[in-house]
């Protein structure tokens, strides 16, 4: 705009690289960047002034924080255009320098974001270590020993009725202890979902999942993935990734489907997924009413991770089938991308 609307006949600006060296980060007019532009520059990033002649046509103000500017502003004036050139640049100092400092502080934000990311990554491994080698270890010793009781206990007890009794008890109590592993072992699998798609990208994440499904059911899944899964982000990676594995083992256990498909959409609202099956089906109704089930709490868990997101979740099933489960999220942008500390984007 400066070399379009000024009479000048060419505008750059200067930044200090990585390495603290003078550079040009953008270059509009006449010629390219010159070395006088270049040396006037140093001097204005390094806090200085710059005293030039009346017939001096290059100009130079920093841009931003007083005494450490964030860039240098240099434009050529045309011959008799001095100081009309000067008026330009003054005006649009102030506003380059409020882009400039917006981009230092998402810049710094980004980094903040991604120091978190990786603490995140680190605490989610160990969470995966500590389940698998704790808790769930001792839920596996705790049945032994409900199993070896069971054993004692119809040595000592003679009498039938209160054999059945206590062991109507420790039904109860193996029960109960199956539910416990159970959850452990899916939060464990959560955990586990999450770490792989730290080291993986999210759509060979996904083709593992619906190939481990066809390696315990030979089901082979067909798999749809369409738009740019780049810019799901990673809470909605792990979300759907542990939809879709939940609501494939769902399937193995109860659907005898002979059929299934899985497809992710990506597309200018948002992310789309499907999962459906050509299965016996359910009746949706009366199992939401009994929320004590293990598909009702699985339902009401994908419901609350999606609304979380700011999306919806939604079953739709009858006896006889099919069921499908879909999944809507908002497309997600971050703020800046690839903003370097102390660097601007040409």
């Amino acid at each position: 705009m400066l070399v379009a609307f000024a009479p000048l006949r060419s505008a750059s600006l200067w930044t200090l690289d990585d390495a603290e060296q003078v550079t040009c980060v953008r270059h509009v007019g006449d010629g390219g960047p010159s070395r006088g532009a270049k040396e006037l520059a140093g001097q204005l990033l390094a806090g200085g002034t710059t005293k030039q002649g009346a017939r001096r046509l290059l100009l130079g103000r920093p841009v931003g924080r007083w005494q450490q500017p964030l860039a240098a502003l240099i434009g050529s004036a045309r011959p008799g255009m001095r100081d009309g050139c000067e008026s330009f640049l003054a005006e649009a100092v102030p506003l380059l320098g409020a882009v400039l400092e917006r981009d230092a502080l998402l810049a710094g934000n980004t980094e903040s974001e991604r120091l978190l990311v990786q603490s995140s990554e680190r605490k989610l491994t160990r969470l995966g270590f500590d389940l698998h080698d704790g808790p769930i270890q001792d839920a596996a010793m705790l049945a032994q020993d409900l199993r070896l009781l069971r054993d004692q206990v119809d040595v000592v007890i003679g009498n039938p009725r209160d054999r059945g009794l206590v062991g109507g008890r420790l039904d109860d109590l193996d029960a109960q202890l199956l539910a416990l592993d159970t959850e452990l072992r899916r939060i464990s699998n959560e955990v586990h979902a999450s770490s792989v798609l730290l080291n993986r990208p999210f759509t060979r994440a996904l083709r593992d999942v619906t190939q481990s499904f066809a390696a315990r059911t030979n089901i082979e899944p067909r798999l749809t993935l369409d738009g740019e899964m780049g810019v799901i982000s990673g809470s909605q990676q792990i979300a759907l990734l542990n939809i879709v594995h939940e609501a494939l083992t769902n399937v193995r256990e109860h659907s005898r489907a002979t059929e299934v498909e899985v497809a992710v959409s990506v597309n200018a609202e948002g992310v789309e997924a499907q999962i459906a099956d050509n299965g016996r089906g359910f009746d949706l109704e009366a199992t939401l009413i009994e929320p004590r089930t293990t598909d009702a709490s699985d339902w009401s868990r994908w419901h609350e991770r999606v609304r979380l997101l700011g999306g919806q979740c939604r079953i739709d099933s009858r006896p006889g089938g099919p069921t499908v489960v879909s999944v809507a999220l908002e497309r997600w942008e971050p703020l800046v991308q690839g903003v370097q500390q102390g660097r601007v984007s040409a």
